[in-house]
C-alpha cells in the first residue's frame, strides 16, 4: 500500500474508532463491518436491537473553508453515490479532527441523516457532472446566499449532542 493510500486509511480508522467509542459512551451498541462494507463503516443500535442505523463516517483534518459569497463554512467529500443514498437508515457522520490528538482539541462530529447530504449534492452547490461532489456545512449565516445557509446546512443544527439527539430520535422511532 502506498504512502498516501495508509496515510488516508489511518484518518479514516481515527474517525470510525472515535465515532464508536463516542456512541458506546452514550449507550449505544456499536459493530464494525468487515472491511469492504459499502456505504457502511458503522452499525449502531439500541441494547434492545429495536432498531439499527447504518452510519458512513468521513473523517476530515482541514475541512474549514472561507469564500467571500458563501462566508466560513466547512466541507467534506462525498461519492455519486451519496447522491442516491437517502434512506431514513442511513447517516453519516462528519468528523473534524482539529489536529487531534497533538492538539489537544477533540474532534467535531456532525450527525446528518443522508437524505439532507443527498438533497444538498442534487442542488447547484456542486458541479452535477463531478466525481467527488463536497457537502457543506455553514458556520455563518450570508445573508447574501441564504439558499445555502438555510437551518438543515447550518454547522451547529448537526453538531455534537445536539446532532447526536436527531440520530437517537430516529434509532427511537
Amino acid at each position: 500500500m502506498d504512502e498516501e493510500k495508509l496515510v488516508s486509511a489511518i484518518k479514516g480508522a481515527i474517525g470510525e474508532f472515535y465515532v464508536a467509542s463516542y456512541l458506546c459512551a452514550l449507550g449505544f451498541v456499536v459493530a464494525l463491518p468487515r472491511g469492504g462494507v459499502p456505504s457502511s463503516d458503522l452499525l449502531v443500535t439500541t441494547a434492545n436491537g429495536d432498531m439499527t442505523l447504518s452510519l458512513q463516517v468521513k473523517t476530515a483534518t482541514k475541512p474549514f473553508n472561507s469564500h467571500g459569497t458563501y462566508g466560513k463554512y466547512l466541507t467534506w467529500g462525498m461519492s455519486q453515490k451519496a447522491k442516491s443514498n437517502n434512506k431514513t437508515t442511513h447517516w453519516y457522520v462528519l468528523v473534524d479532527q482539529q489536529g487531534w490528538p497533538r492538539s489537544g482539541k477533540e474532534p467535531d462530529l456532525y450527525f446528518v441523516p443522508s437524505c439532507d447530504v443527498a438533497n444538498c449534492l442534487n442542488t447547484d452547490w456542486n458541479k452535477q457532472d463531478d466525481t467527488w461532489l463536497f457537502f457543506p456545512l455553514f458556520l455563518e449565516v450570508n445573508t447574501e446566499t441564504e439558499k445555502y445557509t438555510t437551518e438543515e446546512k447550518n454547522a451547529s443544527s448537526y453538531n455534537g449532542l445536539k446532532g447526536f439527539e436527531k440520530l437517537k430520535e430516529t434509532l427511537y422511532a
